[in-house]
């Protein structure tokens, strides 16, 4: 018995010494695989961004990213989702490009009255809304709404007051809930 342990030890030994399975090489290709299809999943489940085409790679635990996004928004969340990745060293995102819109002035001006509405209402309404933390940002008419609310009712109250504004055609919230402590 003994003696099947000492050769299996060697056996492993060479195997895992041997310039064939390096363990440099061969284990982090391996890792750097299950990186790329860890951040994949990530990427599919999550609702912001799952409907983009961009190329996920991992190298010596780099995950590069490129491709095309449609706003800042959607490129953060990529490096976002990636950087939360165990394994991940670093994320790679300057080949991901941003589209340009094909209505910058009504996309400015979406978010101006986005903007206005919400401080409106924080001011003068009866809906609670988080104004000042949440940032605003619009994409060919799509309003993409990210930063924190105190509770869930802020963050849905955001969005539907985005949707109400003329010229969104969709609104995309990543506004998180931070509960405050006293």
């Amino acid at each position: 018995m003994k003696t099947r342990v000492k050769i299996l030890a060697v056996f492993f030994l060479i195997l895992f010494t041997s310039p064939l399975f390096a363990a440099t090489d061969f284990f982090t290709t391996l890792n750097d695989g299950a990186i790329t299809v860890q951040v994949f999943a990530k990427v599919a489940l999550d609702k912001n961004v799952r409907d983009l085409q961009v190329n996920l790679n991992t190298e010596n635990g780099t995950v590069f990213i490129s491709g095309p996004v449609n706003s800042s928004f959607e490129k953060n969340r990529l490096i976002e989702i990636a950087s939360s990745t165990s394994g991940v060293k670093k994320v790679d995102a300057s080949k991901l490009i941003v589209k340009e819109s094909t209505q910058p002035v009504a996309d400015t001006a979406i978010t101006a009255k986005v903007k206005g509405l919400f401080i409106q209402e924080k001011l003068f309404g009866k809906k609670d809304i988080a104004a000042l933390g949440i940032s605003v940002e619009t994409n060919n008419g799509v309003v993409y709404l990210t930063g924190t609310a105190s509770n869930e009712q802020q963050a849905q109250n955001a969005a539907m007051l985005a949707k109400s504004v003329s010229g969104v055609n969709r609104v995309k919230s990543d506004i998180k809930v931070v509960k405050v402590t006293d």
